[in-house]
């Protein structure tokens, strides 16, 4: 029969060799492998950084609205028809750096945590801020800014307005969401 005793010492000394072949080839090439999964600026370490920028650009940037609300804050009290076009240049152009930033991260960032909660928590508040800012508050701003055009005097205007606009469009917590007050 087939066994190790009835083999001569050449052929169990060249098996022998061969396992061990084997086995030290395998280990490099795991050792390879696993260097290339988790080494810095690997596939794992790009996926994570992807995950850091998504946390780094929601701070103060893009996907907060800390800065779309402070131009509407802007916009409430603006002096003159130059500075109100200009603020709402600006709320444009933030509207527009947000659409890009969501554009991004929806297309490049992996489904997990942090991709859910973008989803979830995020990108639904900010799209019901902008929807409101544009839907209800710009008309109303408009609206305001038409008669003082012709004969209402720039003094005592400004604050009257903004205390009016702000019973109407109040920031939420911490999200930027923006809830209406419920009429009489």
């Amino acid at each position: 029969m087939f066994g190790l005793k009835n083999m001569s010492i050449r052929t169990r000394l060249y098996g022998l060799v061969a396992v061990a072949v084997l086995g030290f080839g395998t280990v490099v090439l795991l050792t390879a492998w696993l260097s290339s999964k988790y080494k810095v600026n690997g596939p794992l370490y790009d996926r994570l950084m992807l995950r850091q920028g998504a946390i780094s650009d929601f701070s103060p940037p893009y996907l907060s609205l800390v800065e779309s609300e402070i131009i509407i804050d802007h916009l409430l009290i603006a002096k003159d028809e130059e500075e109100t076009r200009e603020y709402l240049h600006q709320l444009a152009k933030a509207h527009r750096a947000y659409t890009e930033s969501r554009t991004r991260w929806e297309r490049e960032l992996y489904a997990g945590p942090v991709k859910s909660i973008l989803e979830a928590e995020i990108y639904p508040p900010a799209e019901e801020f902008f929807r409101l800012a544009n839907s209800e508050f710009l008309p109303l701003l408009r609206k305001a800014i038409a008669p003082r055009r012709r004969n209402t005097p720039k003094r005592g205007w400004n604050r009257s307005f903004a205390n009016r606009g702000r019973r109407l469009f109040k920031p939420c917590a911490w999200d930027g969401t923006v809830r209406l007050p419920r009429k009489p």
